[in-house]
C-alpha cells in the first residue's frame, strides 16, 4: 500500500532474483531511478541490479550465519536497507548501507523504512 501511494519504486516478491545471481529475498524494493537505468531486455530476466531494500524472513532451513552472509552481500552490492526477521525468536537484524547492524528483540515495535522508504513503517506484531 505504501508503494502504491508513494510512487517511488517497484516491489518484487521472492520469485525475483537479482544482481546476476539467484539471490531472491522474500521482498525487495528498487527505486524507479535504479530500474530506469537498465534496459528493457535486462528487465525481462534477473535484473542486473541490487535492490535498495530487502526483507528476508528466516525459516526452519535457514541458518543465522548463512542468512547474515546473504544480507551483507546485498549491502556490499548497494542495498541501502535490509531486514532479516526471525519470527521464531522475534528478533530483527537491520542492515544499513553504513555497515551498521542493529539487533531489535521483540515484535512490540514498528520498523521504519528510514530515508530509503520515506514514510514507510511495518508493525512487527502482524507476524505473530
Amino acid at each position: 500500500m505504501w508503494n502504491r501511494s508513494a510512487h517511488l519504486g517497484l516491489v518484487s516478491d521472492s520469485s525475483t532474483g537479482f544482481n546476476g545471481v539467484t539471490r531472491s529475498p522474500d521482498v525487495a524494493w528498487k527505486s524507479y531511478d535504479q530500474w530506469n537505468r537498465i534496459s528493457t531486455d535486462e528487465r525481462k530476466k534477473f535484473p542486473p541490479l541490487c535492490p535498495d531494500f530487502v526483507v528476508k524472513l528466516l525459516n526452519e532451513s535457514d541458518t543465522l550465519k548463512g542468512t547474515a552472509d546473504k544480507m551483507r552481500e546485498y549491502r556490499d552490492n548497494g542495498c541501502r536497507l535490509a531486514w532479516m526477521i526471525d519470527p521464531k525468536t522475534e528478533e530483527v537484524r537491520i542492515y544499513r548501507a553504513d555497515e551498521s547492524v542493529i539487533v531489535a528483540r521483540g515484535f512490540d515495535t514498528k520498523l521504519s523504512g528510514e530515508e530509503v522508504l520515506p514514510g514507510f513503517s511495518f508493525n512487527l506484531q502482524l507476524l505473530r
